[in-house]
This record gives structure tokens, sequence and C-alpha cells, in this order.
């Protein structure tokens, strides 16, 4: 049986998870790309070498390849949203996506009430906003970790039973926040659209156990989301996102179907970035540091908030490593870009960035990011200028131990080159 791998994020998100699904897609014979976390906040930018482009979020970014998509229990899936991307892929590749794509019946249901749940809360905290796309995806989570009877994609079959479920949530949330609208739909609306979804759209809901089956008939592709520094447990507190986007959840499922545990492949740029709001000790202090490293996708968000950038931090990268169990394979992108520096390490720190917060202990998660995002730590960065390429690898390699055997010098598949 083919060994498998998983693609997974070692930064603040954006590093190519997308891309190198994409490029894997162009030369191996994939049985499915398996979406393991993260919903429609994800945003993994693809072009080809004839020059379409997409930002997939909730469809796998084999689909320019013709891999079908496996959204699995561990989704949060909001349906409208997806039909508004299968639009537009559509318009790119000639088919509906759908009828390549595979729901699992146990996957959370993200929907605009959650979405507007997110929205109000965000607004309340003001100067200290956490950073959200506005999208609902920690509402969602938040509300199924209170409620066994959390709105599910299985519950598209049952609009009747989903009504109800709807009117609790929104009883819920008020509760929590005030009223929704304006951000709301009428739950009457609401429930209209998913019934002209399923009427007009191939929506193929699926059990667990029928996802686990698919993982055995070849070789698959898990795209993360997100990158581990965001993880729900492992990252900075609070500015992290509502879910596991480590390995844990790809690799519980290659155990449950009996399939090789799979390759990890950790993604990261030659400099880092970060939307939104959050620790960034590496940070640029140029505010015109976008000529230098221009962005076609990644922009200023009304509630994610601004697209920045700095130097590879070393320091966070091997933490990120040591946060997900380690990889296999590493992918380093955007290396036709500048890497003029990379941080090393910091004066402040007599051990590397602490793992004692593995025990998901909010406190302590807090305590690293307030220190990581003080001015006196910024301006213990130890960093050294990078020569050239090779100058850069090598720092790589004594710091986590890794040479990339994926490397990406562009936007396309052709664009990249393996060892």
């Amino acid at each position: 049986m083919n060994k498998s791998d998983i693609v997974v994020g070692l930064m603040f998100g954006d590093e190519g998870k997308g891309t190198t699904v994409d490029y894997l897609a162009s030369f191996r014979d994939v049985n499915a790309v398996v979406r393991f976390s993260g919903g429609a906040q994800t945003a993994h930018n693809v072009t080809t070498p004839d020059g379409r482009h997409h930002t997939f979020a909730q469809f796998g970014s084999g689909t320019f390849h013709g891999v079908r998509t496996l959204l699995t229990k561990y989704m949060l899936v909001n349906p409208l949203n997806m039909a508004r991307e299968a639009n537009k892929l559509e318009k790119l590749i000639g088919y509906d996506p759908f009828t390549i794509a595979y729901i699992s019946e146990n996957a959370l249901l993200t929907t605009p009430l959650h979405s507007a749940t997110n929205k109000q809360r965000e607004i309340a905290r003001g100067a200290s906003r956490h950073g959200s796309c506005g999208q609902g995806i920690g509402e969602t989570q938040y509300y199924a970790n209170n409620e066994s009877e959390a709105p599910r994609v299985g519950d598209l079959r049952d609009l009747a039973k989903l009504k109800m479920k709807l009117e609790a949530y929104k009883a819920f949330a008020e509760n929590e926040v005030g009223t929704l609208s304006p951000y709301a739909p009428e739950i009457e609306d609401l429930i209209a659209s998913y019934a002209a979804l399923i009427s007009d759209r191939p929506i193929q809901i699926v059990s667990d156990s029928w996802i686990l089956h698919e993982l055995t008939l070849g070789y698959n592709i898990f795209e993360g989301s997100q990158g581990v520094l965001l993880d729900e447990e492992l990252g900075f507190h609070p500015n992290t996102t509502w879910s596991t986007v480590t390995t844990a959840n790809a690799l519980q499922l290659a155990k449950d179907a009996g399939i090789p545990k799979p390759n990890v492949i950790g993604a990261t740029r030659s400099y880092t970035t970060r939307h939104g709001a959050g620790a960034f000790p590496s940070e640029f202090n140029d505010e015109g540091w976008t000529e230098t490293y221009p962005e076609l996708h990644n922009k200023m968000g009304k509630f994610q908030g601004g697209w920045r950038g700095g130097y590879l931090d070393l320091e966070l990268l091997e933490y990120a490593v040591r946060a997900t169990g380690g990889i296999d394979i590493l992918a380093l992108t955007h290396l036709d870009y500048p890497y003029q520096k990379a941080v090393t390490g910091y004066s402040e720190l007599a051990e590397p960035i602490p793992t004692d917060f593995f025990d998901g202990d909010r406190e302590k998660q807090e305590v690293t990011t307030n220190l990581l995002s003080s001015d006196n730590f910024k301006t213990s960065a130890i960093m050294v200028d990078i020569k050239d390429e090779a100058h850069l690898i090598e720092l790589i390699e004594n710091k986590i131990g890794k040479h990339p055997l994926i490397k990406s010098y562009g936007p396309t598949c052709k664009d990249k080159v393996s060892e």
C-alpha cells in the first residue's frame, strides 16, 4: 500500500500548504485529498501553469488535477460558502466539483448564525480583538463543546430537525452576545437556502466508516489548515484557531482506517508571515516591506486584521516541529523572494521556547504569548545575515535537522523541485 502524506504548516498559516498539495497531485496517482482541520476560513492559493488561480477553502487543493475531496468529521463545514466556492471552481475546471467531494455526516455545520455571533463578539472586544476571520469557526466549535446537539452536516437530510437546532443555537448565541442582527438571516430564510442548495447541487453526505474505507484505496494527501503556531492547544493563546491543526487528526484517521502511518511534510516560507493580531517577534519594522515581498492573494481583512511579514524565525520553526511531533520532509517555499535575515535565537531565553503548555494549559500559553509579544523580547532577537540559499538551508538544517526535500520557487507546480 502506498504510504500517504500529511501536509502541515509550521508557522502562522500561509506557508504554502495548498501549493504543496497541488504539486504532489501533479505527479502522483492520488486517491483523495483529505481535509482534517479548519473550515471555510481556510485560504489555500493555487495557481496552475496555464494561469488559472483559485483560493481553496473547503475543496481540496488537488482539485485542478481531478482529485476528489474527503471532508472528514474533524472539519467545520459551511455548505453555503462551499457552494459559492464551487461556482468559482466550476468555471475553472469545467464541471461541478461537488461531484468529486464527499462530506462526513458528523462534520460540524457552520452557518451564517455562527458567523454573525463571531462578528458581534469580535466587535465587542474592541482593541483586544483576537484577529478572527469572522467566519464563525470558533463559535461553531465553542457551541459544540457546550451542547451535544450542535448542528452537523447530516442534519441537512432533515431540515425540520435542523431548524430546531438552529433555533436553539440562536437563543444560546443571543444570550452570549446580544442580537445577531444585522449580520444574521432569519432562520426561515436560512432553511430555504439549505433546501435550495440540496435541490440544486449534488451534495454527497457520507458516513465516517465510508470515508475510512476510501482511505484504504490508495495514496492520500492529508491537507492541513492554518499553522501549528495557531493550534488550539499548542499555539499562543488567545490568538489561536479553534481547531487541532497539528497532525493529530490525520494520524488518527490513518490509524482508524488501518493504513500505514503517513509521512509528515512540514511547510514553511523562507520568511515569516502572519494574518491579524498576535505575537510576532521577527516582524519587519519597515512599513514598505510589501514592496519587497509582494502578496497577490493575502490582504487586510475587516475582522482578521492586517497582513504582516517578518524574518524567518528559526526558534518558532523549531518549536512548531516539536509541537507537531516531528516531521519527515521539509517543504521550503517562496525561495523566489528575498531572504535577508533569520532569527537564530533570543538572548532572553535560557532554553528553547518551553513546551510545558503542551498539556493545553491556557494560562501557561498566555505567559509565553506575553513573552513573545513584549518589545524587550523583540530587541533580544539574535539575527544573522543570510548569504545565499545554501546558507539559509544550512541554518535550517542546524536548527531542525531537516534538509528541504521540496523547494518552491514560484506559485505553480512547475516551479517546484524535489530531491
